[in-house]
């Protein structure tokens, strides 16, 4: 959850469609399991905003675009917002094309140590309800 008076890329720094796009970025000031609750709850208002508005401004066209064979011994990387956050893949091609190496950032990774700090202070049957409060994805630390 972003802290108060943090910058937020899609809405200060926005790119493609954000510019056209008018929504909010949700904040609490408390940090416990309730106010991420409320945050993902009015997440999910905010989205089906934009999903509103984005629908309005579809253009036409294609949906996807076949790119060709992957060139050899080049690199790529893509970033995307997800639920819990950035998720990142890069992947570097050998010299047939082929994908030679590929490694995946997941979203929960870089939540993990939240948790560590939301947890002190607490009763040990407090913790699945704090822990589940993050969302956060076992296996998708684990690639």
């Amino acid at each position: 959850m972003p802290m108060s008076g943090a910058k937020q890329p899609s809405r200060d720094h926005p790119f493609a469609f954000y510019r056209d796009l008018d929504f909010r970025v949700v904040t609490r000031q408390a940090g416990d399991v309730q106010a991420r609750f409320e945050v993902r709850s009015d997440e999910i208002h905010e989205s089906l905003n934009l999903v509103d508005q984005m629908i309005l401004r579809l253009p036409g066209g294609p949906l996807a675009q076949h790119l060709g064979a992957l060139p050899p011994g080049r690199w790529g990387s893509g970033v995307v917002e997800s639920p819990r956050g950035l998720h990142v893949h890069w992947l570097r091609a050998d010299e047939r094309g082929s994908i030679r190496e590929w490694r995946v950032r997941s979203a929960s990774h870089a939540i993990w140590p939240a948790l560590a700090l939301a947890v002190p202070g607490n009763i040990v049957p407090d913790f699945p309800l704090i822990n589940k409060s993050f969302n956060l994805c076992y296996a998708c630390t684990d690639k």
